[in-house]
């Protein structure tokens, strides 16, 4: 055999393997894992006084592997966890699961044909839903089959800031969590949503490059052609870019958690906030009694009162409104009324009291 013809099968094969590697990513990702291939979950379930963690599996059997307070908690236990997780689960994948307690959760039910528009039917139902903007929230949803030829779409809300502060006090990166969880409800299945997918996805694929790399020494001809020592050592130079990239990318990922450790203060603040009961229905309420001359660009809430900015073409309408809240009452302007001449609308702050100090831990699912 020729040296010329040698270079063109070492080159059709590493063709030919690399195009069976992205095709077989391509259907994974169409298609989805198999039911007989479900991954497992391992789920952290996190209140005020302690963290759950437990392995449940595809068939509904749940395990628990760890509880502990949560100042208690660390990195280490964790890995122990996963790796036991890992053991029991026989082989199969494991997916690191954040149950969120106020997340905002639901269903909303549409036609077969509709499956397409999935997304944005839910960003616009929660766009009308929610007081704050969707770019602040985690969104996600679920597909699943309902009867008479209908679509069930089980859709996950939870702000931004929330899973920063969870992780943060849990000492955890973003890497660390697959997906995000609202809590179960008797009447309603779990949504659970793919929260980290880049930096799973960027480990996978230096993975993939290295076996292929293997692969790619087995099935070279022998010969010691200079020109495909070159191709080789072209491939390995492709494979420590990706490699470099994906350093940098973890880079990126540590100099943001250090930017989210500096503002360990705030963070903390926040999430005594949203860890509230009741917080999900004073949005809910918020976003039912406000008209479409109004809209809210803050919302916080300390202890009793709800602190409010935005904008309206009539404050004291506005104010009427929420007085006649169920929850809400003693509205006062906490600043000057600005009209501004860019919106048309008055700027105001204001201030409302909550009928009840604490509302039942059941709500604001």
């Amino acid at each position: 055999m020729s040296g010329s013809r040698a270079i063109a099968l070492g080159r059709s094969s590493l063709a030919t393997l690399w195009l069976r590697e992205w095709r077989t990513l391509r259907d994974k990702a169409l298609r989805g894992s198999s039911a007989s291939r479900r991954p497992a979950h391992l789920l952290l379930d996190l209140d005020e006084e302690q963290l759950i963690v437990m392995l449940r599996e595809p068939d509904g059997e749940e395990v628990t592997l760890d509880a502990c307070p949560p100042a208690a908690w660390s990195r280490e236990r964790l890995t122990l966890a996963a790796r036991s997780a890992s053991s029991r689960s026989r082989g199969r994948k494991v997916l690191t699961v954040l149950s969120c307690a106020q997340a905002v959760t639901g269903s909303l039910f549409v036609p077969q044909q509709a499956r397409s528009q999935a997304e944005d039917i839910i960003r616009d139902h929660l766009r009308r839903k929610m007081p704050v903007p969707l770019e602040d929230l985690v969104l996600g949803h679920e597909i699943r089959t309902a009867a008479q030829g209908k679509l069930e779409l089980a859709y996950l809300a939870v702000p931004k800031r929330q899973v920063e502060g969870i992780l943060a006090r849990l000492c955890l990166r973003s890497t660390d969590i697959d997906a995000l969880q609202a809590p179960a409800r008797t009447h309603l299945q779990p949504a659970i949503v793919i929260y980290n997918v880049r930096a799973r996805g960027t480990k996978d694929w230096v993975r993939r490059g290295i076996a292929l790399l293997g692969l790619v020494a087995l099935l070279a001809p022998i010969g010691g052609f200079g020109m495909q020592a070159w191709q080789q050592n072209r491939i390995l130079s492709d494979l420590e870019a990706q490699a470099i990239a994906a350093t940098e990318q973890a880079r990126a990922s540590t100099d943001e958690l250090k930017t989210i450790y500096s503002l360990a203060g705030d963070l903390e603040r926040l999430t005594a906030v949203g860890a509230a009961p009741g917080v999900v229905v004073i949005w809910e309420e918020l976003a039912r009694l406000l008209p479409d001359t109004s809209y809210l660009s803050s919302v916080e809430i300390k202890g009793n009162e709800v602190h409010a900015e935005g904008l309206s073409a009539s404050t004291s309408d506005l104010i009427k409104l929420i007085e006649n809240s169920q929850y809400l009452h003693g509205v006062s302007l906490t600043g000057p009324v600005v009209f501004e001449r860019e919106h048309g609308k008055e700027r105001f702050t204001l201030r409302a009291l909550m009928r009840t100090q604490r509302f039942p831990a059941g709500e604001g699912g």
